[in-house]
């Protein structure tokens, strides 16, 4: 017989996750809230699924829950190890980068716990649930209502990358549905979704800069402003707060970066090694 187990919310005390302990406000959520968001995904027949969820403390919370598909993945979860590139599987990779994140910015949303339903011994299905933005929307949505204001957008947004990437949180997926806002506020973005994130140094920022801008025009920002007035916003933006840049560092991957994508793999490669990596045509995706 199978058997199935909610983890509680709770500071982990198991040794593989020793340096990664979530706020002593914790909140927790009832076992039947998480069994009835997994069982929706299911018959979704979905690999997550977020939901805004009640707290028993009777606070909202964000939860997204994941499927760990495949025994070499569950195997990998369960034990705190990482992939064979390096890096850690999707789940693990946005509980880790999270907590070391919100050590160092509070431009980011408050994880608030996680949990894990275990069939066999091994983690199944990882959750994690975050504080509610209440009043916040994201970025596309927010683009969609007032694309006249698509330029403000584009300076603000860039200026969220430079203050992230100056404490040493490269978010390699920043696009504008990552990034959350008040409608009224561009002064108060956040960034989500911090599991393809370098966190620390890197050798290489013109080559990172360059992919990271390109990419936040790719993805949504040139249905609403022209790539060259994008590209006069970027230019003047490094000017100002990235002086000493090399910019033949940057060129190269800012203008192939606009036009092709990479996986995440390759965008590892990037801050890590440099690495122009051979492009494949970016998925034009229906926003």
């Amino acid at each position: 017989m199978c058997r199935s187990r909610i983890g509680q919310y709770r500071v982990s005390e198991n040794r593989k996750h020793a340096n990664t302990r979530i706020d002593a406000q914790q909140t927790t959520i009832d076992d039947s809230v998480v069994r009835t968001l997994v069982s929706t995904r299911r018959t979704l027949a979905r690999e997550r699924l977020t939901s805004v969820c009640m707290g028993i403390d009777g606070e909202k919370v964000f939860v997204k829950t994941t499927c760990i598909r495949g025994l070499p993945a569950r195997f990998r979860i369960s034990l705190g190890l990482r992939r064979s590139s390096g890096a850690y599987d999707w789940p693990m990779a946005e509980l880790r980068n999270n907590l070391e994140a919100r050590k160092r910015t509070e431009a980011i949303p408050r994880l608030r716990g996680y949990g894990f339903i275990k069939r066999f011994g091994f983690v199944s299905e990882m959750f994690l649930a975050y504080e509610h933005l209440d009043g916040y929307i994201h970025g596309l949505a927010w683009l969609r209502q007032q694309p006249n204001q698509a330029t403000a957008f584009a300076q603000a947004a860039l200026g969220l990358l430079t203050m992230l990437n100056r404490k040493g949180l490269y978010h390699l997926d920043l696009w504008a549905g990552n990034i959350m806002l008040r409608p009224d506020d561009l002064s108060m973005l956040k960034a989500i979704d911090l599991e393809n994130c370098h966190i620390g140094d890197t050798a290489f920022l013109g080559e990172t800069l360059g992919y990271q801008c390109a990419f936040l025009y790719q993805y949504a920002m040139n249905d609403f402003i022209a790539e060259a007035d994008y590209d006069a916003l970027v230019f003047a933006h490094l000017d100002r707060h990235e002086p000493h840049l090399d910019m033949t560092a940057f060129m190269p991957f800012y203008t192939r970066f606009k036009t092709l994508g990479a996986g995440r793999k390759e965008r590892r490669l990037i801050p890590t090694k440099g690495l122009l990596i051979p492009g494949k045509p970016a998925k034009r995706t229906t926003y």
